[in-house]
């Protein structure tokens, strides 16, 4: 239960924080140490921020048959350290928040032939969509070919291999879903101060 709170009360404060940025200047904000391959398949709103040491892949090389991009909707923040292979394509709607860490890709090597190295067998791709209002934990992993619904949590350290329903909060390896934030709505003041 003491985690549900925690992640409450950092959904909120992160809100806050976010809510006060000024959106009306329409800027993008890159920190230092952030790489970016084939930059020509990303894709920008407004007011997003990719902060320090993120690595960001969006395809369009041979080994990937030019494939691939990378999307990151409007006010979105991209936590430091975190990496996104978007060689099978990636999509991040608006207003997410992925925290410090987070591994996000839409590519992985199979594994199941042992006549041949893993680096030779043909790679498997799968979109990954996280919808908008998103908020994913420090140290998360998304694997290919998963939706994160409108609103969903995913708590730190999670492994997300399957679908997460919208407004889901989801923890563990694999990350399956515990509660909802819709379950709460309406039944008096969400808004505590910490």
């Amino acid at each position: 239960m003491k985690w549900f709170r925690f992640i409450k009360w950092y959904c909120r404060k992160c809100y806050r924080e976010f809510s006060s940025y000024d959106v009306s200047r329409s800027e993008v904000v890159v920190s230092d140490n952030v790489r970016i391959v084939s930059p020509k398949k990303l894709r920008l709103g407004s007011n997003v921020c990719i902060d320090y040491g993120t690595y960001i892949h969006c395809g369009g090389l041979r080994w990937c048959h030019g494939k691939g991009g990378v999307s990151i909707g409007k006010g979105s923040y991209v936590g430091p350290q975190c990496v996104i292979f978007g060689m099978g394509e990636v999509e991040i709607g608006e207003y997410v928040m992925i925290s410090p860490n987070v591994v996000i890709t839409s590519v992985q090597h199979p594994h199941r032939d042992t006549s041949k190295p893993m680096y030779h067998q043909k790679r498997i791709y799968g979109k990954v969509v996280i919808e908008d209002d998103v908020y994913i934990g420090s140290s998360v992993v998304v694997t290919p070919g998963v939706t994160i619904g409108e609103g969903a949590v995913i708590g730190a350290g999670g492994v997300v291999t399957k679908d997460i329903e919208p407004y889901g909060i989801a923890i563990g390896i694999p990350a399956r879903i515990v509660d909802s934030r819709k379950r709460n709505e309406g039944k008096g003041p969400d808004d505590e101060s910490c």
